[in-house]
């Protein structure tokens, strides 16, 4: 195998694994509406976690930890993840509600 092949190997390796965690953390966000939906906000806060461990700017994963948050009366710490979900996507009007309701 000569280094040509050997480069292309390589990125097609990353390109898998890259997407292989996108995967992840789209079941983990998913996963965490699940629980906050079910009431089970530690385990939501968790599946977040769990996303941000990978991907510490999803917005999404950011959301609803602080719904969670908020949910368990962690109030300090559902300000602290709204304002970083803010800060990622400045738009995102969920966030912004739930910020001033909080």
């Amino acid at each position: 195998m000569n280094f040509c092949e050997e480069n292309e190997l390589s990125t097609e390796y990353r390109d898998a694994q890259d997407q292989m965690t996108a995967l992840k953390v789209v079941n983990w966000t998913n996963l965490a509406l699940v629980f906050f939906k079910q009431s089970e906000n530690i385990k939501c806060i968790e599946m977040c976690d769990q996303a941000l461990q990978e991907d510490h700017k999803n917005v999404k994963a950011l959301f609803w930890k602080g719904r969670a948050n908020a949910e368990e009366a962690e109030y300090d710490d559902a300000i602290r993840n709204f304002q970083a979900a803010l800060e990622i996507d400045p738009a995102h009007g969920e966030t912004k509600k739930w910020l001033r309701e909080t």
